[in-house]
């Protein structure tokens, strides 16, 4: 509901300011794939970026909190989907 709020006030990219995933759970690795390649692109095309909150602050934030983890975000970040374009 806000990202139909978001993109009826305007066709400008969105961008997520802080985004993250913990180990707990044991699915870190497919939840990078399947938001950041699928998920997003597919239901939510005017997000066109995010950050990652890189801390190990009461659970392990990081990016590489696990070789899957990493792989992952190597994967996601090569995806011509978030590799931009100068124009």
């Amino acid at each position: 509901a806000d990202y139909a709020k978001m993109t009826a006030l305007t066709s400008k990219p969105i961008i997520i300011g802080e985004t993250s995933s913990s180990e707990n759970g044991g699915s870190k690795a497919p939840w990078i794939t399947q938001t950041l390649l699928t998920d997003l692109p597919q239901s939510f095309p005017q997000i066109k970026g995010l950050l990652w909150f890189n801390e190990n602050k009461e659970q392990d934030w990081l990016v590489n909190s696990s070789p899957a983890a990493l792989a992952a975000i190597q994967q996601t970040a090569a995806s011509p989907l978030y590799q931009g374009r100068l124009s």
